[in-house]
């Protein structure tokens, strides 16, 4: 139990941050319009709720085969901008089903934010997250919770844009954890990922396409994701 507890409170404090965050903006525009009301001009924090559908295709290559499965789910949030900062929180879930009995469960809330201009930007935040997969004589990736610190750098405007980014995660679990020693793979923290992708956005319709490349315990966990945002 001694060992669970500074997990616990790494817990709530993401999840303490994540309400804050939403909180945030929300108590600024309310007292932006009081302060309107009084006849004194203030910018407002924007706030727009969202959701969208989730899928993807992953691979998992481990010493004993490469093991491939479809992810399906969908992620519901809301984005808050005040120029020049830009945030977002959201919560997500997915499910991942494949051949050789593959078969996974990922559960996330997170928070993110960071400033954006015309033509870049850059955005980081904290993932608390409880995932696992596993396969019909392996187990792809052990069940733990754990916390994403993803940092991405955009570069475009925000109707066509690139991105590119890192995320180093802290796994509550320790048998998850990656033993840098005992692989040739760069990357630092528990487990270690890097991404590229692109996306669009047109009026209130806008979609992404993400590959990523994470260094796990039993090998590498690849894969494309495409979301759509509605």
């Amino acid at each position: 139990m001694s060992h669970a507890r500074p997990w616990l409170r790494i817990a709530a404090v993401v999840t303490v941050l994540a309400v804050a965050m939403v909180s945030m903006p929300l108590r600024a525009e309310k007292t932006s319009g009081a302060t309107k009301a009084s006849g004194t001009k203030k910018v407002a924090w924007q706030v727009e709720p969202y959701w969208r559908p989730v899928a993807g295709l992953s691979s998992y290559s481990t010493p004993s085969g490469t093991y491939v499965g479809v992810r399906m789910g969908g992620t519901a949030g809301v984005h808050y901008w005040k120029a020049p900062w830009l945030g977002r929180t959201r919560v997500l879930g997915s499910w991942t089903t494949g051949s050789n009995d593959v078969s996974g469960l990922e559960l996330r809330l997170g928070t993110f934010m960071g400033p954006h201009k015309e033509y870049w930007g850059v955005e980081g935040g904290l993932d608390l997250f409880w995932d696992r997969v596993t396969a019909s004589n392996i187990e792809l990736l052990p069940a733990s919770g754990g916390i994403d610190i993803p940092v991405n750098l955009h570069i475009g405007p925000q109707q066509i844009y690139g991105l590119a980014g890192v995320t180093p995660a802290v796994l509550f679990s320790p048998e998850r954890r990656v033993d840098w020693s005992e692989t040739d793979a760069f990357g630092f923290g528990h487990e270690f990922a890097w991404q590229l992708g692109a996306g669009a956005r047109l009026s209130r319709f806008g979609a992404a396409l993400v590959y990523s490349h994470r260094v796990i315990v039993s090998g590498v966990h690849s894969g494309w994701s495409v979301s759509l945002s509605l």
